[in-house]
């Protein structure tokens, strides 16, 4: 059985074949769940957790690729985008529809968070600093993002490049996260703030 895997990866990587295939030679070779109407670039560069399931999303996979891990569960109308980055996604962590990825500088997401409706995760940052050059032509500059286990991201919040969101977070909705939040902080606003933390963590204000 395994080398009709390899035969059928190779053929993938040289030639189209119809998605609704290629999302079952994913989810049999993954043992996953993977939608036939999700869209998927470079198949070969995803890896999936035993039970993982896909809906309807568009995942775009270059670079190092995406991981998604046991039990994840992407919904429809999910972007994932590697940018010629990475983008781990951890064990049981749920990602609502509408929400987008964008990994050029990597992104990871650890296991057990709840990314809500809508929100938007970018690993990059448009340069503005070069006088004289239009800013289209100045390209992007790239830190990375990582976000603990156990985090919940509500509806519409913005995380950017180059922080960190520790265990247990939890960042309101609307929130623009543009710095580090500690483990077990509450943090709302624009841009976001602790404004506490969680009931029986003592840790002060970050």
């Amino acid at each position: 059985m395994l080398p009709l895997f390899r035969s059928i990866g190779r053929a993938i990587k040289l030639r189209p074949v119809p998605g609704c295939l290629t999302n079952l030679w994913l989810s049999i070779r993954w043992n996953a769940a993977v939608s036939p109407r999700a869209r998927v670039s470079r198949p070969w560069l995803l890896r999936l957790g035993r039970g993982a399931q896909l809906g309807a999303c568009t995942i775009e996979c270059s670079g190092k690729g995406v991981d998604i891990g046991v039990d994840a569960y992407v919904h429809d109308d999910v972007l994932i985008d590697c940018q010629l980055g990475s983008i781990e996604i951890g064990a049981r962590t749920t990602i609502n529809s509408f929400s987008a990825l964008y990994g050029a500088g990597g992104i990871r997401i650890g296991a057990g968070c709840l990314i809500a409706t809508s929100t938007v995760i970018v690993a990059s940052e448009h340069r503005f600093d070069l006088p004289g050059i239009p800013i289209q032509q100045q390209g992007s500059i790239t830190a990375g993002i990582d976000i603990g286990d156990d985090v919940w991201l509500a509806a519409g919040v913005r995380v950017l490049d180059g922080i960190a969101i520790g265990q247990g977070a939890v960042v309101g909705a609307n929130a623009v996260v543009n710095r580090t939040i500690p483990a077990f902080a509450v943090a709302a606003g624009i841009p976001a703030r602790v404004i506490k933390m969680r009931p029986g963590f003592d840790e002060q204000k970050g």
